[in-house]
């Protein structure tokens, strides 16, 4: 889902890391690290494509993503949480898809959104970075006002055991259902008279 629907039309990643590499200053490096899901699952000729590219070093999947976004300059991602990541560690992030970061601050997470202008979108992000932690601050808060935990992965996509304990798949859905209602009915009230959301 990640890269099939959210991260159209950068859907052929060997070809968009070597347009970011291409992208950046002459002095950088695009380092990339393999999603641990995706280990041993590549072909062998993905890798060497991988490795022809100019300026790209592939990361040792024992490397931390922590590791690599403390030592650099930049965090590029596609989509996924990695943003979230790089903005607590005050690293300007380049988005190429809809991340939810793209709710801070243009010197904070900038999105690519027409891939000709990758370089000087890059150039830009780097020499205008600048970490707003009051920014950062209120997007928490107003995610952890607007959000319920619910088990996604293994309760109620019905996924491997990511968790040790048991899952009630049925008390999960209705969790969710209950929020989705609650949240529904509050946007419902606060809407203008003669709006009312689910209405024609």
């Amino acid at each position: 889902m990640s890269l099939l629907l959210y991260g159209r039309p950068y859907v052929n990643q060997i070809e968009l890391l070597r347009a970011i590499a291409l992208s950046l200053p002459a002095d950088m490096v695009l380092v990339v690290k393999e999603h641990p899901w995706m280990v041993g699952k590549r072909s062998l000729s993905a890798y060497r494509k991988m490795l022809n590219i100019p300026r790209l070093r592939l990361a040792a999947p024992e490397i931390t993503v922590r590791s690599l976004i403390e030592n650099a300059a930049l965090c590029c991602v596609h989509t996924g949480s990695s943003w979230w990541e790089a903005a607590v560690l005050k690293k300007p992030v380049l988005a190429l898809g809809p991340v939810m970061g793209k709710l801070l601050p243009e010197g904070t997470v900038r999105r690519c959104h027409d891939f000709t202008m990758l370089p000087e979108t890059i150039a830009t992000l780097l020499s205008t970075a600048k970490h707003q932690e009051k920014q950062l601050e209120d997007l928490v808060a107003a995610i952890s006002a607007c959000t319920i935990s619910v088990n996604l992965y293994t309760g109620l996509l019905e996924r491997a055991a990511y968790r040790a304990e048991e899952i009630d798949r049925d008390q999960e859905l209705a969790r969710m259902a209950d929020f989705i209602l609650l949240r529904m009915n509050e946007t419902n009230q606060n809407a203008p008279k003669n709006l009312k959301v689910g209405s024609w």
